[in-house]
Protein backbone atom coordinates (compact mmCIF):
# COMPACT_ATOMS: atom_id res chain seq x y z
CA UNK A 1 0.00 0.00 0.00
CA UNK A 2 2.75 2.45 0.75
CA UNK A 3 4.09 1.85 -3.46
CA UNK A 4 0.24 2.91 -4.21
CA UNK A 5 0.57 6.17 -1.99
CA UNK A 6 4.27 6.85 -3.14
CA UNK A 7 3.07 6.58 -6.90
CA UNK A 8 0.32 8.83 -6.51
CA UNK A 9 2.03 11.35 -4.42
CA UNK A 10 5.23 11.44 -7.23
CA UNK A 11 2.49 11.47 -9.72
CA UNK A 12 0.38 14.37 -8.46
CA UNK A 13 3.94 16.32 -7.44
CA UNK A 14 4.32 15.99 -11.37
CA UNK A 15 1.23 17.30 -12.14
CA UNK A 16 1.33 20.27 -9.72
CA UNK A 17 4.65 21.15 -11.19
CA UNK A 18 4.02 21.43 -15.25
CA UNK A 19 0.55 23.47 -14.29
CA UNK A 20 3.04 26.01 -11.60
CA UNK A 21 5.24 25.73 -14.98
CA UNK A 22 2.37 26.70 -17.15
CA UNK A 23 0.70 28.99 -14.77
CA UNK A 24 3.99 31.21 -14.03
CA UNK A 25 4.56 31.59 -18.17
CA UNK A 26 1.32 32.90 -17.99
CA UNK A 27 1.82 35.39 -15.43
CA UNK A 28 5.18 36.49 -16.65
CA UNK A 29 3.95 37.03 -20.28
CA UNK A 30 0.31 38.85 -18.06
CA UNK A 31 3.35 41.41 -16.61
CA UNK A 32 5.57 41.69 -19.38
CA UNK A 33 2.42 42.60 -21.75
CA UNK A 34 1.14 45.49 -18.95
CA UNK A 35 4.28 46.85 -18.31
CA UNK A 36 5.09 47.31 -22.02
CA UNK A 37 1.47 48.82 -22.61
CA UNK A 38 1.33 51.05 -19.18
CA UNK A 39 -1.54 49.29 -17.71
CA UNK A 40 0.55 47.52 -14.51
CA UNK A 41 -0.90 48.05 -11.04
CA UNK A 42 1.58 46.88 -8.73
CA UNK A 43 -0.26 48.40 -5.71
CA UNK A 44 -2.99 45.84 -6.92
CA UNK A 45 -0.39 43.18 -7.92
CA UNK A 46 1.48 43.59 -4.77
CA UNK A 47 -1.59 43.38 -2.93
CA UNK A 48 -3.06 40.39 -4.34
CA UNK A 49 0.29 38.24 -4.03
CA UNK A 50 0.20 39.37 -0.05
CA UNK A 51 -2.76 38.34 0.29
CA UNK A 52 -2.23 35.20 -1.24
CA UNK A 53 0.85 34.83 1.02
CA UNK A 54 -1.24 34.96 3.95
CA UNK A 55 -3.70 32.29 3.15
CA UNK A 56 -0.93 30.49 2.50
CA UNK A 57 0.91 31.31 5.80
CA UNK A 58 -2.36 30.21 7.76
CA UNK A 59 -2.70 27.15 5.79
CA UNK A 60 0.60 25.84 6.78
CA UNK A 61 -0.05 26.92 10.00
CA UNK A 62 -2.70 25.17 9.65
CA UNK A 63 -1.48 21.63 9.18
CA UNK A 64 1.49 22.52 11.56
CA UNK A 65 -1.05 22.41 14.20
CA UNK A 66 -2.38 18.90 12.43
CA UNK A 67 0.72 17.70 11.91
CA UNK A 68 1.77 18.31 16.03
CA UNK A 69 -1.51 16.41 17.44
CA UNK A 70 -1.24 13.78 14.96
CA UNK A 71 2.16 13.33 15.85
CA UNK A 72 1.54 13.64 20.13
CA UNK A 73 -1.21 11.31 19.43
CA UNK A 74 0.76 8.61 17.88
CA UNK A 75 3.39 8.77 20.52
CA UNK A 76 0.56 8.07 23.30
CA UNK A 77 -0.38 5.33 21.21
CA UNK A 78 2.98 3.98 20.65
CA UNK A 79 4.08 4.18 24.40
CA UNK A 80 0.59 2.70 25.82
CA UNK A 81 1.41 -0.77 27.59
CA UNK A 82 -2.42 -1.38 28.12
CA UNK A 83 -5.09 -0.56 26.32
CA UNK A 84 -6.55 2.81 27.65
CA UNK A 85 -8.75 5.17 26.23
CA UNK A 86 -7.40 7.67 23.97
CA UNK A 87 -8.05 11.31 23.21
CA UNK A 88 -10.81 11.96 20.63
CA UNK A 89 -11.77 14.62 19.33
CA UNK A 90 -8.42 16.94 20.08
CA UNK A 91 -9.16 19.00 16.34
CA UNK A 92 -7.69 15.72 13.82
CA UNK A 93 -9.88 16.66 10.66
CA UNK A 94 -9.70 13.07 9.01
CA UNK A 95 -12.60 11.49 10.19
CA UNK A 96 -11.19 7.49 9.48
CA UNK A 97 -8.55 8.32 12.38
CA UNK A 98 -11.40 10.40 14.73
CA UNK A 99 -13.81 6.80 14.01
CA UNK A 100 -11.03 4.59 14.73
CA UNK A 101 -10.30 6.36 18.12
CA UNK A 102 -14.10 6.27 19.10
CA UNK A 103 -14.21 3.07 18.08
CA UNK A 104 -10.84 1.79 20.48
CA UNK A 105 -12.02 4.28 23.35
CA UNK A 106 -15.86 2.20 23.03
CA UNK A 107 -13.77 -1.30 23.89
CA UNK A 108 -11.76 -0.05 26.01
CA UNK A 109 -14.22 1.51 28.07
CA UNK A 110 -16.03 -1.97 27.27
CA UNK A 111 -13.59 -4.06 28.24
CA UNK A 112 -12.72 -1.89 31.60
CA UNK A 113 -16.70 -2.63 32.79
CA UNK A 114 -16.55 -6.19 32.10
CA UNK A 115 -13.08 -7.03 34.13
CA UNK A 116 -15.07 -5.34 37.03
CA UNK A 117 -16.72 -8.49 37.26
CA UNK A 118 -14.57 -11.02 35.44
CA UNK A 119 -10.45 -11.93 34.67
CA UNK A 120 -8.08 -11.34 31.92
CA UNK A 121 -8.61 -14.68 30.94
CA UNK A 122 -12.39 -14.56 30.34
CA UNK A 123 -13.02 -15.66 26.39
CA UNK A 124 -15.20 -12.07 25.99
CA UNK A 125 -12.32 -10.16 27.16
CA UNK A 126 -9.73 -12.36 25.04
CA UNK A 127 -11.93 -11.39 21.90
CA UNK A 128 -12.20 -7.81 23.11
CA UNK A 129 -8.29 -7.94 23.36
CA UNK A 130 -8.02 -9.01 19.61
CA UNK A 131 -10.27 -6.47 18.39
CA UNK A 132 -8.38 -3.61 20.60
CA UNK A 133 -4.75 -5.05 19.10
CA UNK A 134 -6.16 -4.83 15.45
CA UNK A 135 -7.97 -1.08 15.83
CA UNK A 136 -4.83 -0.01 17.58
CA UNK A 137 -2.76 -1.50 14.59
CA UNK A 138 -5.33 0.25 12.29
CA UNK A 139 -5.03 3.29 14.19
CA UNK A 140 -0.76 3.57 14.32
CA UNK A 141 -1.43 3.04 10.08
CA UNK A 142 -3.81 5.30 9.89
CA UNK A 143 -2.33 8.16 12.03
CA UNK A 144 1.42 7.36 10.39
CA UNK A 145 -0.07 7.51 6.60
CA UNK A 146 -2.07 11.11 7.77
CA UNK A 147 1.52 12.65 9.13
CA UNK A 148 2.99 11.71 5.96
CA UNK A 149 0.56 13.39 4.04
CA UNK A 150 0.37 16.61 6.70
CA UNK A 151 3.96 17.05 5.96
CA UNK A 152 4.14 16.57 2.14
CA UNK A 153 1.41 19.58 2.13
CA UNK A 154 3.28 21.16 4.59
CA UNK A 155 6.21 20.79 2.43
CA UNK A 156 4.24 21.83 -0.73
CA UNK A 157 3.10 25.10 0.82
CA UNK A 158 6.47 26.29 1.98
CA UNK A 159 7.67 25.46 -1.21
CA UNK A 160 4.77 27.49 -2.97
CA UNK A 161 5.30 30.09 -0.20
CA UNK A 162 9.42 30.66 -0.68
CA UNK A 163 8.53 31.39 -4.86
CA UNK A 164 5.60 33.63 -4.14
CA UNK A 165 7.87 35.64 -2.02
CA UNK A 166 10.93 35.32 -4.95
CA UNK A 167 7.88 36.63 -6.85
CA UNK A 168 7.12 39.63 -4.93
CA UNK A 169 10.34 40.90 -4.61
CA UNK A 170 11.46 40.49 -8.14
CA UNK A 171 8.20 42.88 -8.96
CA UNK A 172 8.62 46.36 -10.46
CA UNK A 173 9.65 48.97 -8.48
Amino acid sequence: ASDVYKRQIEFIDKRLNSLKNTIDSISKKTIEYQLNNNIYDTEAQTSNLLSSLVKENEAAFNLQIQLEIATSLLKQLKNQVNFEILPSNIGIVDPGINELLVSYNTLVIERNNLLISTTNKSPLILQINDQLKRIRKANLEGISRYIENLQVSLSSYQKINKENMGIVSGYPE
